[in-house]
């Protein structure tokens, strides 16, 4: 199926040759399943066109233990630091660690996204103090 084919693609009536109804004028046109198929292809193959890297930084502070995960294309990097529960962190403690833990890419792209899981950050006011 060629891409500007894809862009026409619409389901019929629900029974071939049956008697258009009101409602479906006013109900957008939906893809068949080969037209969805074929736009997955066609996304993939956009997937793979985009050769950037990205890099991704995850942090797991816990109560014991806090850990940071790098990784950018073939490149994967592990830190571990001190205890991360953020309701025992005064601020400047707070920032030593993420400090700590952001080595974890030195002389490397910066991440591109950045996943944060901690101890104690159930609360909003918790989870400002991590933005």
């Amino acid at each position: 199926m060629r891409a500007e084919s894809l862009l026409r693609c619409r389901v019929a009536p629900a029974v071939q040759g049956s008697p258009r109804l009101a409602a479906d004028f006013f109900s957008p046109p939906v893809p068949t399943r080969n037209c969805l198929l074929a736009r997955r292809a066609l996304n993939v193959a956009r997937m793979k066109r985009n050769t950037e890297a990205q890099a991704f930084l995850g942090l797991d502070c816990g109560g014991t233990r806090s850990v940071a995960v790098y990784e950018c294309g073939g490149e994967r990097r592990r830190i571990e630091a001190g205890p991360g529960n953020i309701g025992l962190l005064d601020d400047a403690r707070l920032l030593s660690l993420f400090r700590a833990l952001s080595s974890v890419h030195k002389n490397l792209p910066r991440p591109s996204v950045v996943a944060i899981g901690m101890a104690g950050a159930g609360i909003e006011m918790q989870r400002q103090r991590i933005r």
